[in-house]
């Protein structure tokens, strides 16, 4: 069986990398660099060493260039053994500088005794070298935890990319954005595209296989109680995994989805496999019986389903049993009983291949545009949902799109237009835009307010309007208009409502709910709601709260509800079934509740007294009469179904369309309530919309900001200077409830030519520009939803034009136009696991430079403490001969050896470390049933601890011995602590030199980069750094000693070296902490770890400098 060669990433912990193909240029220039600073470094320690006159000129070049010579042979190695470019530089830099150091020995006799002393002090004073190695190993140890630890998490997430992806290096699928479903594709096409790839010469070698399948969610509940409300479905071709790319669902005993395909050809209970952690987790075995509830789609709606499934086998998160990952559950089946369960005919969602193993990541990476080019022209037009309806009796021809939003192209339609001579060169196009509508406004009410056009109840309220059609109900407040609306879910229908004190609240009945609205509602669906034991058939409100006659298999039940519908009685009523009952009634009247039932031959009346006993027949001339009667004397266009009177004398009633509001005076219309969704014959349930159209075929266009009304809007009497206002579904549905107004220009019932609208009335409030609907359907520029081409060239379905029209679109179709993606999935989720495993690493650095600056401030306490010890030491033999350059040397040597051995040590500290943190991990991990934690360590990570720990250490004792070789032998021998000369030390000037740059350069990358970087931040901290640096001496040292200059030292020259260490403290402290705040610059900017880290730093110091300068 083929392995995945993506594998490999994985599996070189514990060694070096395989070296991929690494830039030569750059591991040169690495070399040159190194070797051209040790050259310098070696040269101006020759010079500084003062004696090389004496020397000849082959000891010269020796102690010249050994060290270039190591370092750039350093650099070559540690490259070729697959160490990170940066380290392999570093490293270098190193292994010359030690070259450099103890190649002096060897050849200078004065360096020879230099070195002997420094042993023969790292022997004797057992105690400070400890020390200094203490604080040298927390260093290191920390700079290789950190390191180490990402190496692990990059580890981790790697076994759990392999587990989960297995042998798949290429997949093919894709979610639409305007549903959240993954995109679904007729398998035909998948096997078009492997027949391509198949005979491209540029893939028949490369690739391994390939398999199609679905993925999708469902539930699964077993029947002792337990259920995963969410888990993962996998159902692959059993015929193609037969072929044995992939590894089985079970590698101990082979199982694979062709296994389960054979049990479910046998008639019964749907086999399906289920995953250890998924069996667990419901605490099932093979042979137990599952509930599967899954979503189909239908009717462009998701839908839920459930089917009985039985356990065929158990398989561990192993080979395809751990496509969900190795801790996570899934349920396996075949993709045949898959597409029947879900309902997707010959539909899948997605397509995997397998590349073999000599197939490099770049080789990979660069073949993917090639795979998608091809994808796209294995893609017709039919493929991504275009539709073509012609009619051979009028020679034309609709295109129009089943995907997504359900439109056109704008790239295409504007090619369309340009390629017409070629096309359909004698025929015209008509372009049509449909504006689906959430609210449309005249005068500043809303007409879009009810759930369907046939109104059947109106009440009246002290604040507002009721409306009740059998697809639900709402109200209108009288004070600011606002509408609220319910309406029954796909497949019910109201039931029955009950109205409380006053009709300031209605309980209504729909499927198997009662639910309770009142007129203080707004965003709410309902107030409350509660379910029914059985199905609930009539409601009516008392003083004791809402009773519902529920229906069960015998006889049916009173039950009471409080106003919060909580259950306060239930009452079986004892009466017999009636058999067939058309309708229900229920009335509570004078302290009785009344029942009517009404059959196909006759009527039955019922009553009982309250509190309920039991109902008693009575006759039909004994039932209360509570339905207001519709006012009289109503005329058109008033249907006489149902009217309320105001109290301002408005009339509303319903009409053919919905409901009309009549003026108290004159009684003509004054404004209208339509429905949200109405019915158009032949389409269905459909919004409220207004049509643009365009092109040559168009028979009229209106022009921009204005409207052209339907018949259903007459009523309103539109004058002069009338205006509506529409709210498109999809802003709206982004977020942007803002409306669009609209300048009335007519009607276009009365264009010829739009009379064949007349079927869309219903739904059609109107015809708009273009312009404006592009703008109202949130559309891009030129998108449609029809294309209508008509004339010659359109006569059958062999006709020239239908031909190059559909090859056209076969040209224009690719991935893009269904959502998919064609993406190397592996090498993603490597450079994922990258990421991740960088950010963790970054906030262990974080955290760990902070001990990583004690380790430096107490290795730099101990160095300038040993120097301090052995400053009389120092002093006898600079009595003896040594030179200031000795003296130098003296502490590099003791300082090179220790630090290198430290840092060692520490790198291994620091891997042992990592592993503590490691095991803590996989017991957090595991406790919260996520994957286990894997410890791993590369020799980069090792190296990297052990060399910047070295060099780290180097710097801070050249420093130190820089300072410490300047001391006065005579004061030294005395043992008087150093003097500060009255003039101003040349390191003062140096580091105003330094900070000017400093400041240069972060203004420079400042103004080159924004503030809008992740490294503004710290760029824009480290220039008022800088700032501090540069003038903080100049008014601390330099400015006192130029005024004092011809007098005798005062406090401000004698302590200008305490004055400078404290004002530069407190400077930092309040730059760093006090302005931070109030700085409006910084309110900008988005700090990272990096600011952080230089944050944290800069206020250690700022405290060593406070606490220095006392």
């Amino acid at each position: 069986m083929p392995t995945n060669h993506h594998d490999e990433r994985w599996q070189y912990s514990l060694g070096f990398p395989p070296r991929l193909a690494r830039g030569g240029m750059s591991v040169l220039v690495g070399a040159i660099l190194v070797a051209t600073l040790l050259l310098a470094m070696s040269t101006v320690g020759l010079v500084l060493f003062g004696r090389w006159k004496q020397l000849s000129w082959s000891t010269r070049i020796m102690v010249v260039i050994t060290g270039p010579v190591d370092g750039a042979l350093g650099v070559l190695l540690l490259n070729w053994l697959g160490v990170s470019s940066l380290s392999a530089t570093m490293g270098g830099l190193l292994v010359g500088i030690m070259s450099m150091l103890f190649v002096q020995p060897l050849v200078l006799p004065q360096r020879l005794l230099v070195w002997r002393l420094a042993r023969e002090n790292m022997v004797r004073r057992k105690r400070q070298s400890a020390l200094l190695i203490a604080g040298l190993v927390i260093a290191s140890a920390i700079i290789t935890s950190s390191l180490v630890v990402g190496d692990s998490l990059d580890m981790t997430v790697g076994q759990e990319v392999s587990a989960a992806w297995g042998e798949t290096d290429v997949l093919v699928s894709g979610l639409d954005p305007t549903t959240g479903v993954t995109v679904e594709f007729e398998q035909e096409v998948a096997n078009r595209f492997w027949s391509a790839l198949s005979e491209d010469e540029r893939f028949t070698k490369e690739i391994d296989g390939r398999q199609f399948g679905i993925v999708s969610s469902v539930s699964l509940a077993s029947e002792n109680g337990l259920a995963e409300p969410s888990i993962t479905l996998f159902a692959n071709n059993a015929t193609i995994d037969g072929e044995a790319v992939w590894a089985p669902l079970n590698p101990a005993n082979g199982l694979r989805f062709s296994d389960i395909a054979a049990a479910n050809a046998l008639d019964g209970t749907t086999m399906v496999a289920i995953n250890a952690v998924a069996a667990q987790t419901l605490e099932v075995e093979v042979g137990d019986v599952l509930e599967l509830g899954m979503f189909v789609s239908r009717d462009n709606q998701r839908v839920r389903t459930t089917e009985s499934v039985e356990i065929l086998a158990v398989v561990p998160n192993e080979g395809q049993g751990a496509m969900a990952g190795t801790r996570s559950p899934a349920v396996f089946l075949d993709l045949s009983t898959a597409q029947g369960m879900l309902e997707m005919d010959s539909s899948i969602n997605r397509m995997a291949f397998a590349f073999g193993n000599d197939v490099s990541d770049e080789q990979l990476r660069s073949l993917v545009p090639e795979l998608e080019n091809l994808m796209d022209e294995v893609l017709t037009a039919t493929d991504v949902g275009v539709l073509w309806t012609l009619d051979e009796t009028t020679s034309s021809l609709t295109v129009s799109s089943s995907v997504g939003l359900q439109r056109l192209s704008g790239v295409d339609v504007a090619a369309l237009r340009e390629n017409q001579s070629s096309l359909y060169p004698d025929a015209s196009l008509l372009e049509v835009l449909q504006v689906p509508l959430i609210d449309a406004s005249y005068q500043g009410e809303p007409l879009l307010t009810l759930a369907d056009s046939e109104v059947d109840e109106l009440r009246q309220s002290e604040d507002a309007l009721w409306h009740v059609t059998a697809n639900g109900l709402g109200f209108e407040r009288f004070d600011n208009q606002e509408a609220w609306l319910w309406q029954v879910a796909k497949g019910e229908r109201l039931i029955d409502v009950a109205w409380g004190e006053q009709n300031h609240e209605a309980a209504y009945l729909s499927g198997d709910e009662i639910l309770l609205a009142d007129t203080d509602l707004v965003e709410d669906t309902e107030r409350s709601s509660a379910v029914t034991e059985h199905p609930p058939v009539a409601i009516a409100h008392s003083s004791e709260g809402w009773y519902v006659l529920t229906e069960g298999e015998e006889n049916y039940t009173l039950v009471l509800f409080d106003d919060d519908l909580v259950i306060q009685a239930s009452h079986p009523t004892a009466l017999p079934q009636q058999g067939t009952v058309l309708a229900y009634d229920l009335v509570v009247n004078n302290q009785s509740v009344f029942l009517q039932l009404e059959g196909l031959l006759s009527t039955t009346y019922y009553k009982s007294p309250l509190p309920f006993s039991s109902f008693v027949e009575i006759d039909g001339a004994d039932w209360p009469i509570l339905t207001p009667s519709p006012p009289t004397g109503l005329v058109p266009p008033c249907d006489g179904v149902a009217a309320v009177v105001l109290d301002s004398g408005e009339t509303w009633c319903t009409f053919e369309q919905g409901l009309v509001r009549l003026n108290a005076t004159d009684g003509h219309a004054e404004s209208l309530r339509l429905p949200v969704l109405s019915d158009a014959p032949g389409f269905g349930k459909l919004p409220q919309m207004v049509l643009a159209f365009g092109g040559e075929g168009a028979a009229l266009s209106v022009e921009a900001g204005g409207v052209l009304t339907s018949n259903r809007l007459s009523l309103l009497n539109f004058s002069n200077g009338s205006s509506l206002a529409f709210t498109g579904v999809l802003p709206y549905a982004y977020g942007n409830d803002s409306s669009v107004s609209f300048d009335h220009r007519g009607s276009y019932s009365s264009v010829a030519g739009f009379d064949q609208l007349a079927d869309l009335d219903g739904v059609v409030l109107g015809l708009i520009a273009l312009s404006d609907a592009e703008v109202l359907a949130l559309a891009d520029e030129n998108e449609r939803s029809l294309l209508m081409f008509s004339g010659a060239g359109f006569e059958g379905e062999d006709s020239a034009s239908l031909l190059a029209l559909q090859a056209w679109f076969d040209g224009q179709s690719g991935m893009e136009d269904i959502h998919l993606r064609l993406s190397a999935v592996q090498l993603d989720a490597a450079e994922q696991a990258e990421a991740s495993s960088g950010a963790l690493s970054a906030m262990f650095l974080v955290f760990g430079t902070f001990t990583i600056a004690a380790g430096v401030l107490l290795s730099l306490t101990i160095i300038m403490l040993l120097a301090d010890v052995r400053r009389t030491e120092l002093a006898t033999v600079r009595s003896l001969g040594l030179r200031r350059s000795d003296a130098r040397a003296f502490f590099l040597y003791e300082g090179a050896v220790l630090s290198f051995i430290s840092s060692g040590i520490g790198s291994v500290v620091g891997l042992v470390l990592a592993w503590v943190i490691s095991v803590g991990f996989s017991s957090i991990f595991s406790s919260v049933g996520a994957q286990q934690f894997a410890f791993a360590w590369t020799w980069d990570s090792l190296l990297a601890g052990w060399v910047w720990g070295t060099l780290l250490a180097l710097l801070l004792l050249w420093s130190s011995a820089l300072y410490n070789a300047q001391l006065n032998i005579v004061r030294a021998l005395r043992g008087a602590r150093a003097t500060v000369k009255k003039g101003v030390p040349w390191g003062i000037f140096l580091l105003q030199i330094l900070a000017f740059a400093m400041v240069g350069l972060c203004t420079l990358l400042l103004l080159l980069w924004g503030i809008d970087t992740s490294l503004s931040y710290a760029v824009y901290v480290l220039l008022g750094v800088a700032l501090i640096l540069l003038l903080t001496p100049l008014f601390t040292w330099e400015l006192p000693v130029l005024f004092n200059r011809q007098r005798p030292m005062n406090r401000w020259t004698r302590y200008a070296a305490r004055n400078t260490l404290g004002a530069m403290g407190v400077l930092f402290l309040v730059w760093t902490l006090l302005l931070s705040p109030i700085d409006p610059l910084r309110q900008r900017m988005e700090p990272n770890e990096l600011a952080f880290i230089v944050l944290g730093l800069l206020q250690v110091l700022a405290g060593v400098l406070v606490l220095t300068s006392l």
